[in-house]
């Protein structure tokens, strides 16, 4: 996966959500998969939590069939409450390539962590 194609499946991603997102090219299906912690962070009034997802292909049933070094992700944000409904403030996403990183030896064992490392458009 070139970083050009990268940004031009982004650049279709606008404000729709992950989960709901595809794009297609050259007969093949992109999209995200989830990655990361889905719970809301209580700050009182405010409920904050971060969405992530790592760029994908699909099959015909959408199944993952290869995952690319490339990810987005965004902030949100609501105010309320399961009783009066929710507001929800969508910040932009910003867009990542996934690299491994040798941690090397310390208290534990030597071992390689992903690292995004922020991509400007």
């Amino acid at each position: 996966m070139d970083i050009n194609l990268f940004r031009e499946i982004v650049s279709e991603l606008g404000d729709q959500d992950l989960d709901d997102f595809s794009y297609t090219y050259e007969n093949k299906i992109y999209g995200f998969n989830s990655v990361g912690d889905d719970n809301w962070t209580d700050e009182g009034k405010y409920q904050f939590r971060e969405e992530k997802g790592q760029l994908v292909e699909f099959d015909d049933g959408y199944n993952v069939i290869n995952s690319f070094n490339f990810g987005v992700s965004r902030s949100v944000s609501r105010t309320g409450s399961y009783y009066s409904d929710y507001y929800y403030e969508n910040y932009p996403y910003e867009f990542y390539e996934i690299k491994e990183e040798l941690v090397p030896e310390a208290i534990i064992p030597a071992h390689t962590e992903e690292k995004w490392k922020e991509i400007k458009f």
